[in-house]
């Protein structure tokens, strides 16, 4: 997983742009959506390719938290499925 936000604090805001090494920008919102039923936001423009996440005030931790879960298996099953591949 890539963190392509900066983690600067002059550049700090409430939105952030991820990756999953291996898969489509496509494949890793629709599978928060389908799965996990979070919505976000792909992006494939120019030389920007991930997938926004913008939480807001109504979002609870628990919802984050529930966010980072499905990154991190979604990353975890990635990386499985490329050292698969590469055996």
């Amino acid at each position: 997983m890539k963190i392509h936000t900066s983690l600067k604090p002059e550049f700090a805001g409430a939105v952030g742009l991820f990756s999953i090494d291996g898969m489509k920008t496509s494949e890793v919102d629709g599978q928060l959506l389908n799965k996990y039923k979070i919505h976000t936001t792909g992006i494939d423009w120019e030389n920007i390719h991930g997938v926004r996440v913008t939480p807001h005030v109504y979002h609870s931790p628990k919802d984050l938290d529930r966010l980072v879960t499905a990154i991190t298996a979604m990353s975890e099953k990635q990386a499985m499925a490329s050292k698969q591949k590469k055996s």
